[in-house]
Order: C-alpha cells, then sequence, then structure tokens
C-alpha cells in the first residue's frame, strides 16, 4: 500500500491539476499569434523524455484525461494524443545520442541567421518603417529607427 501513495501515478493528479488549472486560466487568455499555448501536452512529452516511452504514455494518458474531463471535449480524444505524445518523446529520447555542448551551438547560430535574413528578405521595402509592424526583431539593420526610439 505504501508503495502505491509513493508512486508516480499518485503524484500525477496534483502536478496534473496544476497545470491544467493554469492551462485554463492564464492561458486561455495569452495568445500567441491566434494559438493557445498548450502546456499539459508539453508537460506529457518532458514525461516521457524524462522517464521513458511507457511512463510518457501513462502520463500523457492521464493528462489527456483530465483535460477532456475539464473541457468537455469527447472523452479519450486528448487522452489519445497526449499519450501518443508522451510516447514518442520518450522513444526518440531513447533512440538519439545526447547532443554535444556544440550541436546546440551550431543550431542556435543556424537560427541567429535565419531571423537575420528573414528580417532583411521577408518584408518588401516599403514596409519596413518600424519593428513592431513587420516582426523584426528590435536590432534589426534594416529597420529604419533605432531601437530606443
Amino acid at each position: 500500500m505504501r508503495s502505491f501513495l509513493t508512486g508516480p501515478l499518485v503524484r500525477l493528479f496534483p502536478v496534473g491539476l496544476c497545470v491544467l488549472a493554469i492551462q485554463r486560466t492564464v492561458l486561455s487568455e495569452l495568445l500567441v499569434h491566434q494559438v493557445v499555448l498548450q502546456i499539459v501536452l508539453a508537460l506529457a512529452a518532458a514525461a516521457g523524455a524524462g522517464a521513458g516511452p511507457e511512463r510518457g504514455a501513462i502520463a500523457g494518458f492521464t493528462f489527456g484525461l483530465m483535460y477532456d474531463l475539464a473541457t468537455g471535449s469527447p472523452l479519450g480524444l486528448t487522452a489519445l494524443v497526449y499519450s501518443l505524445a508522451g510516447f514518442v518523446a520518450g522513444y526518440v529520447v531513447t533512440i538519439t545520442p545526447t547532443p554535444q555542448w556544440w550541436l546546440a551551438s551550431i543550431f542556435a547560430t543556424i537560427g541567429a541567421a535565419v531571423e537575420k535574413q528573414r528580417c532583411q528578405w521577408g518584408t518588401p521595402s516599403s514596409a519596413r518603417t518600424g519593428c513592431s509592424t513587420n516582426g523584426c526583431s528590435p536590432s534589426c539593420p534594416s529597420c529604419r529607427h533605432s531601437p530606443w526610439s
């Protein structure tokens, strides 16, 4: 009995309730390009990446059922998707080698270069009047004003 009470399944419910409460109250109001961020899905994927595919699927199914019960969506639909996400995240972690520090820096550099090129080529010259209107970063060299104005 003691092993059940200290097991991972019992710990999923309070964590899931807290994250689900944040999802339904705070993040439903904060839209990023008209999209609601799904931290419950991210938590299911993180559980899979941290504990393996089997526990990721169990955590995803548990979080998905909680989400279905809270939102009134068809019971089991979100649970199926979240359990699949937890399983895939856990499976991918088991088959990929541990990335080196230099590999992460290469991808960060490539991402920064792509953003710089998007700022230079992504908008016509007539639309480059300010960073807030065309989506460029404040330090974009193609914008006509300084980031402090």
